[in-house]
């Protein structure tokens, strides 16, 4: 085999890999689907009539429908996913990480008294022999800060880090919905 076929079949094989949505970590987990929605800019009034609420290291967002335009300061994005654990132990999204932003925080979405409101979640359980879905208005995971803009299409590395599995890497594409 010469050396430009290897690296045809290497090539292959790594874009096989990059463009598969599922990964499967050594402990079982499979993270199905990971996406990102454009970012939306951190306001520092929020108007009358918004009812989202934040945790209390955030001020108020307008809904996330996509980039402002006015710089990555505040800028915020929005990680989804499904995590399956086919396993017979339970395990635990602890934390996330990414060069995009200055942070990323493990959220949720609660209905308070009529009003939806987004609340900081220590942590993310995943059951044994279940799932747990990540998607607008329920968990997900926060960018705070974006160090640079998320535009439709961009793929974006993000390192997800388990009581039990540790750290796994996912590729998350931006995209609308």
């Amino acid at each position: 085999m010469n050396t430009q076929h290897r690296f045809g079949v290497l090539a292959s094989l790594i874009f096989l890999f990059v463009a598969c949505t599922q990964l499967t970590a050594p402990s079982g987990l499979q993270i199905v689907d990971p996406w990102l929605r454009p970012e939306a800019m951190v306001m520092a009034e929020p108007p009358a009539t918004h009812a989202m609420t934040m945790t209390a290291s955030m001020t108020t967002t307008q809904p996330m429908t996509g980039g402002m335009g006015m710089g990555m300061g505040g800028a915020t994005g929005a990680l989804y996913m499904v995590i399956r654990n086919p396993g017979n132990q339970p395990d635990r999204l602890l934390k996330a990480s990414s060069a995009v932003a200055k942070a990323l925080e493990l959220h949720r979405v609660i209905e308070e008294n009529n009003v939806m409101a987004m609340r900081a979640a220590s942590a993310i359980d995943v059951p044994a022999q279940g799932e747990v879905v990540l998607k607008p208005g329920s968990f997900h995971i926060m960018l705070v800060g974006l160090t640079r803009s998320l535009q439709v299409g961009d793929m974006v590395t993000v390192t997800l880090t388990f009581e039990q599995a540790g750290a796994l890497t996912v590729q998350a594409k931006v995209r609308e919905r």
